[in-house]
């Protein structure tokens, strides 16, 4: 999952040409991501934006054990993210 939205996240960065990209660009992550791979759950929820801030955060469980957690922003600060 972090993979995809990685690889989306420099797609819109590169393939963009002369277009400002802003934190409004991401406004699709909003909501409750899940998915499963070799018996791993990987999450993310992205809460709903908020000005120019973006906050989510995710994991990856496997079996009864925490093996990643994380907390995320995507912020506009200026014409940077």
């Amino acid at each position: 999952m972090k993979k995809i939205i990685l690889l989306l996240f420099c797609l819109s960065l590169f393939s963009c040409g002369n277009k400002k990209v802003t934190v409004s660009d991401f406004a699709w992550l909003e909501g409750k991501w899940k998915g499963v791979e070799d018996g791993m759950i990987s999450f993310e929820e992205w809460k709903p934006l908020q000005g120019n801030l973006l906050e989510g955060e995710g994991g990856s469980i496997s079996g009864s054990d925490t093996i990643f957690y994380e907390f995320i922003k995507i912020e506009q600060r200026g014409e940077d993210l």
